[in-house]
């Protein structure tokens, strides 16, 4: 609630007058004060909120500070109420990410990455953007509508040799991502490109030693190179 002082004396531009706090009562100095941040935080509010991250960022450095916050936040996440909140919350905001196009593509290639790697028995040390060398917005506009379909590796991951930072760059670059129906990813498998799918991505992110001889014209059952 907003303090109930604002200042009578203005100049003739509408200015406000600099006004003495030394000269008012202590508790129109208090309200004076309250007045000030309330208007630098309405004024203000990209610096503020700035601020307040920077405060909070380096308060958590403080082995005092964290260890009191987190014991706080495990008692205020084990009251029954709150249960109830985060129960809630937590449906509310799965499916806002389901109904989400853009969310859905960032979940589909994290989780394609991850697993991949936990069944090779390797741990995620890159973030997926670093991976995929585009931002989210970008990688929906490569793909296009991905509603009711799947996100398909042109060249299969189970081609990786290895698993270090120039090959998973290349595995997984947005360039390698194509959109397919669910009966077109699951005939396709982990089988090589089409000539057609291979030539959207650029020869220098092919998997070492696959060469364009070694691609099918078409896969049987297709009615073209890229489609069922």
């Amino acid at each position: 609630m907003e303090a109930a002082w604002t200042p009578s004396y203005r100049y003739p531009g509408g200015f406000q007058k600099q006004l003495i706090l030394s000269e008012l009562p202590r508790s129109q100095q208090s309200l004076y004060n309250k007045w000030k941040k309330q208007r630098y935080k309405k004024r203000h509010p990209d610096r503020v909120l700035e601020s307040a991250k920077k405060s909070n960022k380096k308060q958590w450095k403080k082995p005092t500070y964290r260890a009191k916050m987190l014991k706080r936040m495990a008692v205020n996440r084990n009251k029954p109420s709150n249960k109830a909140k985060a129960k809630v919350y937590q449906l509310e905001y799965m499916r806002k990410r389901r109904e989400d196009e853009l969310q859905r593509i960032k979940d589909a290639c994290r989780s394609r990455v991850y697993q991949f790697l936990i069944s090779k028995k390797c741990t995620k040390k890159w973030k997926t953007a670093q991976l995929l060398q585009c931002t989210a917005s970008e990688l929906r506009k490569h793909l296009g509508s991905t509603v009711g379909k799947h996100i398909d590796h042109i060249f299969p991951l189970n081609l990786l040799d290895s698993f270090d930072d120039s090959n998973m760059t290349r595995a997984m670059h947005f360039s390698n991502l194509q959109v397919l129906t669910t009966e077109e990813n699951l005939n396709k498998s982990d089988k090589l490109p089409t000539k057609a799918m291979a030539a959207k991505v650029p020869t220098h992110l092919w998997p070492p030693g696959v060469t364009e001889d070694m691609l099918p014209d078409i896969y049987d059952g297709w009615a073209t190179p890229l489609r069922m």
